[in-house]
C-alpha cells in the first residue's frame, strides 16, 4: 500500500492499471482547524486544484468560517491524460490583497480518476501540522468508453462518398442512443466526432444530456478536396 503525503489514504494503482478519461471531481465540504482574518469575522474559504498547467478554482464561500459546504454545483471537469500526475489541493481564504493558505494535500490524479469514482475525506496539513479535512466525490469515464459513445453518435452522419470538392458544412442536431456508458447513476455527456480522410472535428459535449443529447445545430465545417473520403 502506498500512502500520499498529507492525505492519509491509499493511493496505490487501481486494479487493471491506470487509464485516461474524463474526470468529474465534486467538491463537497471541509472542516478546517485554522482561521485567517480578524478574530470575530468568519473567514471566506475557497479551494484551488492544480494539475500540471491546469488550474481550477472553486466558488468563494462567503463567511462560511471553518466548516464551508460547496454543494452539488462545485464540480471540476478534467480530461485525464497523465493519470500519474500529482493533483495539488489547497484551501485558501479570501482576504484583501492576499490569500492565506489554510491547508493543503496532494494525491495522484488516478486516485480520483478510476472506474467507479470515489468518495473520500482527505487530511489537510499546513506548516507540518494538521489543518483539517476536505471531502470530495468523483465520477470517471474511461477514454475507451467515451470513444464508444462518440462512434455510436457519429453513425448517424450522412454518407459523403459522392461529394465533390468544396466546403462541407454539417449541423449536428440531436441523437437517440440505446447505450449508456459509465456508472449506473452517472448521466453521460456524449459528443460527435466526424472524420474526413485523416482530419476530424468534434462537437462540444452535450453535458449530462444522457441518451437524448441535443447539440442544437452546432456547426462542423470541412474544406473538401477530390481525394477526401469519410470514415
Amino acid at each position: 500500500m502506498v500512502v500520499a503525503e498529507g492525505a492519509a489514504v491509499d493511493v496505490s494503482l487501481p486494479v487493471g492499471g491506470v487509464v485516461n478519461g474524463h474526470l468529474k471531481l465534486h467538491l463537497k465540504r471541509a472542516h478546517l482547524l485554522e482561521h485567517a482574518g480578524p478574530p470575530l469575522t468568519p473567514m471566506t474559504p475557497y479551494v484551488r486544484i492544480t494539475v500540471d498547467d491546469f488550474v481550477w478554482t472553486s466558488a468563494e464561500k462567503e463567511q462560511a468560517g471553518k466548516d464551508p459546504e460547496w454543494g452539488e454545483f462545485a464540480c471540476m471537469e478534467f480530461e485525464v491524460t497523465r493519470p500519474l500526475a500529482e493533483m495539488k489541493i489547497e484551501v485558501l481564504a479570501k482576504m484583501a490583497g492576499i490569500a492565506p493558505l489554510l491547508g493543503r494535500t496532494q494525491v495522484p490524479v488516478h486516485f480520483f480518476g478510476r472506474p467507479g469514482g470515489r468518495a473520500e475525506w482527505l487530511d489537510l496539513h499546513h506548516l507540518g501540522a494538521e489543518a483539517g479535512r476536505i471531502h470530495f466525490t468523483s465520477e470517471f469515464v474511461p477514454l475507451a468508453e467515451q470513444v464508444g459513445v462518440a462512434e455510436h453518435v457519429a453513425a448517424v452522419v450522412t454518407d459523403m462518398a459522392d461529394l465533390g470538392p468544396g466546403l462541407f458544412k454539417i449541423h449536428v442536431q440531436h441523437a437517440e442512443l440505446e447505450r449508456h456508458v459509465g456508472p449506473p447513476m452517472h448521466i453521460m455527456s456524449p459528443h460527435v466526432k466526424v472524420h474526413v480522410g485523416e482530419r476530424h472535428k468534434e462537437t462540444q459535449k452535450a453535458m449530462e444530456e444522457g441518451r437524448e443529447p441535443n447539440w442544437r445545430g452546432e456547426l462542423l465545417e470541412f474544406e473538401i478536396f477530390g481525394n477526401d473520403h469519410h470514415n
